[in-house]
């Protein structure tokens, strides 16, 4: 004997069939997604991979900038006590003539 809702003729039994189908479809859509999260996965591990080449290559590109700067920043400072020192040096050559036009 059937259980009560699945006696034919009743709206269990009519809607067994449906629901088959309709949990068929979503099994169905479910595998797809699925698919298409690993596809999406694996293409974001490839992207993934290919800007983390494209910031190597950027740091590798930006470290002689980097050194020029440094070495700018220290041709600049030894520019700067250069002209310092040349300062100072002419103001005693102009005191040592100063002092040499008195003595004579």
């Amino acid at each position: 004997m059937e259980a009560p809702d699945t006696v034919a003729g009743s709206p269990g039994a009519q809607q067994e069939p449906e629901l088959k189908q309709i949990l068929a479809i979503m099994q169905k859509s479910l595998a797809s997604i699925d698919g298409k999260i690993d596809s999406l996965s694996y293409r974001m591990e490839r992207m993934t991979e290919r800007l983390a080449k494209q910031v190597e290559q950027l740091d590798m590109a930006e470290r002689p900038i980097l050194d020029f700067e440094d070495e700018r920043a220290i041709m600049t400072s030894n520019q700067t006590n250069t002209f310092k020192m040349l300062t100072a040096l002419q103001a005693k050559v102009e005191d040592l003539e100063a002092q040499s036009q008195r003595n004579n």
